[in-house]
């Protein structure tokens, strides 16, 4: 099936993909409007940014409290660390329930002045709004994540803790040469900042579930392509203190087997290995890829697919670079500026005009690079959520240039967002799904539906495995996914 005639500049940031083929597919402004009736796309689709209005459209619907990933378990750095406020020494000394109960007691004691007082407006941290006070729960204090997001609270609330642990990071790091903080390195010759990744398992059922939504795609007459995203600790092996183990390069042959039962598997760790470009491939202060990254992944997606009879085509168009204010990323802010050797620059390859939208409702004028994100004047602010605006469980963007052709439906984590943003400019409809946070229509009544020339999953291993929001059940029932979530068993 051909989405436009190949072209030949490899390498170019993106390249639009024109009018839908000849399937006779239906408008997809229809799916726009969430219903009972129609299972619509998105409807429990929310973003990770807090704060957003809710207004019923897939896009716009409040934030949930996503736990962050965890790739690093409870086990602390060998060297000294920023302290984190865990009670280790209540799980050691008390019954399990217990320490959770002086857990939570003494986090609210801590935490009441600020609480009861006069609330922030905006976050400490970086201006945007603010976290809410986590509701506790057995299970999340049990497996951490009610711990982080007292953290994150305290991060939004108490402007004084930033500036403790700035200072604390710049003795650490300059002052007494600590090379490892909060399970970080911060002594990498380039300044790329590795994190110390627990090893990971593979759930047993998510082989299957990978072999069900293959043979669900590919009944609905679609290809389906996995591809496998590896973090910058799996690209720089290389460069990790020789005292960590190579975790992710242990879990990736595992986690690939489990792909591979859905269908052909492209693995990009060879790709964005490149010795004399991975450098640039990823962010140094934060865990995903740069625009650099995400372009030679899409590269390596458009000749994969080819492979498949699904031709993508080139644009051709030039992207010079636009400059914003230094990134901070993930990494960058649990270390803080203090222990940063230098913060990313934050530029992005853009045309003169994007030409993709995204889609509220039936209404597509949303832009998927959303420049007020990239230009936040606030020091930690997420510059990399300006792609696509941040997560969401269901997004839909429409590329009405007549070089765009084709419908593509994208199963992703994070490190689609980038992607998207540079895709959507050569798809005509790209639809997107981020299963941490989706809850519309079972995966297979969309594919039927939609009928797209491609499905693509893409994946990182920390998303999929280290994530307690990741399911892969969702792949094969979204239903079943939502109602064991809402129970505490996902």
């Amino acid at each position: 099936m051909s989405l436009g005639a190949p072209g030949s500049a490899h390498g170019d940031p993106t390249r639009p993909l024109g009018p839908l083929s000849s399937r006779g597919r239906p408008a997809l402004a229809e799916f726009d409007e969430p219903s009972e009736a129609s299972a619509s796309l998105g409807v429990s689709v929310v973003t990770t940014e807090p704060g957003v209005p809710e207004d019923g459209s897939e896009r716009n619907a409040p934030a949930e409290a996503l736990p962050p990933e965890d790739p690093h378990g409870n086990a602390r750095s060998e060297v000294p660390s920023i302290p984190a406020g865990r009670a280790s020494w209540a799980r050691r000394v008390l019954p399990p329930a217990a320490a959770g109960a002086a857990l939570v007691l003494f986090v609210c004691v801590v935490a009441a002045g600020p609480v009861v007082g006069d609330h922030e407006e905006f976050s400490a941290l970086d201006g945007r709004s603010p976290v809410a006070f986590p509701e506790p729960s057995v299970g999340a204090v049990r497996d951490g994540s009610w711990m982080q997001g007292v953290e994150a609270w305290m991060d939004d609330h108490v402007a004084a803790r930033t500036q403790w642990l700035t200072l604390h990071g710049t003795l650490a790091s300059r002052g007494l040469s600590v090379p490892v903080i909060e399970n970080v390195l911060v002594d990498d010759p380039q300044g790329m900042q590795l994190e110390k990744v627990k090893r990971l398992k593979v759930p047993r059922a998510m082989p299957d579930h990978a072999r069900r939504l293959g043979e669900d795609v590919r009944a609905a007459g679609v290809p389906i392509l996995w591809v496998y995203v590896p973090r910058k600790e799996e690209v720089f092996a290389d460069r990790l203190p020789s005292a960590w183990p190579d975790n992710l390069g242990a879990t990736r042959p595992k986690l690939i087997s489990a792909m591979e039962q859905g269908g052909p598997v492209l693995d990009l760790t060879p790709t964005l290995s490149a010795p004399d470009r991975r450098d640039g491939y990823y962010w140094r202060t934060d865990h995903h890829w740069t625009p650099a990254g995400a372009l030679a992944g899409i590269d390596a997606v458009v000749e994969r697919a080819a492979s498949l009879g699904v031709d993508i085509p080139q644009d051709t168009r030039p992207y010079p670079t636009r400059s914003f204010p230094d990134f901070y990323g993930s990494t960058g802010r649990k270390v803080t500026a203090g222990a940063t050797r230098r913060p990313d620059h934050f530029a992005i390859p853009a045309p003169d005009q994007w030409r993709a939208n995204s889609c509220v409702k039936a209404v597509c004028d949303t832009p998927t690079f959303v420049e007020e994100k990239a230009a936040n004047p606030e020091k930690y602010a997420n510059r990399y959520a300006a792609f696509m605006g941040g997560d969401f469980g269901y997004q839909r963007i429409l590329n009405n240039d007549p070089a765009a052709r084709g419908t593509v439906l994208l199963i992703k984590d994070s490190f689609g967002d980038a992607f998207s943003t540079y895709f959507a400019e050569r798809v005509r409809n790209l639809v997107t799904i981020d299963e941490r946070h989706y809850g519309g229509k079972e995966i297979r009544d969309l594919v039927r539906t939609l009928q797209p020339d491609i499905v693509i999953v893409m994946h990182n291993q920390v998303s999929v495995l280290g994530n307690v929001s990741f399911d892969s059940q969702v792949w094969v029932d979204v239903a079943g996914a939502k109602r064991d979530r809402a129970q505490g068993d996902g």
